[in-house]
């Protein structure tokens, strides 16, 4: 049985859990004030809450925002199996100072929480699902969506040092094909998230950094995403987009990523400048759950990487593919 660890680091920036006033919610309403739920919202092939203001926080208070109805959808739920309108169970597109944060489940979107273009943006502590597969509906019938995606982002400098842009720490992220997704995103702080079984048709990982820099990926759980060798999942990618894209100076520091159906930790195509360092890497591609054993991923690759790349010998892996040096895994 896995035991979740929480770490007890990187409180700092997620600010004090204060209260919020109950506030009638509805599937698709716009949020300009600070919510609390008091009962779930069960959303019929429709958008969950989107936030209309900045400096504001959605509390889920321990409820639910599920969303079902979507002609063709994975097991009843929104999760698309044909291509379809996208469904977001909350979603946050310019504005900043923004706290989406649980105890509380978005389950059966496209995407649980989407934070685009603003700064001091939060998710925090949520659960954030879709339907079990089954033996009629498999996983590779569950196309793209993501657990907490992040887009367009930018760092914000002090007198001092950077600021984080957006936190997305202590969540539980899985039925997905992607838990996390940085797609052109600067000063994100990934922490303490537990990111597992996470599997669909295509472009399935644990965390997928897609063209975006100075971030902090630190102390995650990623286990057991990807399906098998034909629909398989990294735990950690770091890659640049083919259209260009800088995947540069992240920071990917004590993650335990283990038993995906692809690689461990991979930096692709062009990705450089980045440190892996005292990361737990075990089991990747080797896991016979997978359907194969060892069908060419690794716990840590760097076939593809960009130049600069710092792979420590502290990380600890059974086996590392081309571009990783020599001896970082025993």
């Amino acid at each position: 049985m896995m035991i979740k660890i929480l770490p007890l680091v990187l409180l700092l920036g997620s600010g004090a859990f204060l209260s919020t006033p109950a506030y009638a919610l509805n599937c698709g309403d716009v949020v300009t004030t600070n919510v609390t739920l008091t009962s779930n919202l069960a959303c019929v092939d429709s958008n969950g809450l989107t936030v209309g203001a900045s400096g504001i926080t959605i509390d889920l208070n321990g409820y639910t925002i599920s969303c079902a109805g979507l002609p063709a959808g994975f097991l009843g739920s929104c999760q698309p199996t044909v291509a379809s309108p996208s469904r977001i169970g909350i979603a946050s597109n310019g504005h900043n100072a923004v706290t989406v944060r649980g105890p509380g489940t978005i389950t059966g979107f496209d995407v649980g929480v989407s934070l685009i273009n603003g700064t001091g943006l939060q998710a925090l502590g949520l659960t954030i699902t879709g339907p079990q597969p089954s033996t009629d509906f498999p996983a590779s019938k569950r196309l793209l969506t993501v657990g907490v995606l992040v887009n367009a982002t930018q760092c914000q400098f002090s007198f001092f040092a950077p600021s984080n842009a957006v936190n997305v720490e202590f969540n539980d992220i899985s039925q997905q094909t992607q838990g996390v997704q940085l797609d052109n995103a600067q000063c994100v702080l990934v922490a303490g998230n537990y990111i597992h079984d996470n599997a669909g048709f295509s472009d399935t990982h644990g965390i997928d950094l897609i063209s975006s820099s100075n971030n902090i990926i630190i102390t995650n759980q990623v286990l057991r995403n990807g399906l098998n060798a034909s629909h398989p999942g990294n735990g950690i990618q770091v890659f640049n987009a083919s259209n260009g894209g800088n995947s540069g100076f992240n920071d990917l520091q004590f993650n335990f990523v283990t038993d995906n159906c692809g690689d461990g930790i991979a930096l692709l195509n062009g990705a450089h400048n980045n440190n892996v360092a005292t990361n737990f890497a075990l089991n990747n591609a080797t896991n016979p759950k997978c359907g194969e054993v060892g069908f060419g991923f690794w716990d840590l690759d760097g076939a593809t990487q960009g130049a600069g790349n710092i792979w420590n010998p502290n990380n600890v892996c059974k086996t590392q593919g081309p571009g990783v040096p020599a001896g970082v895994c025993p």
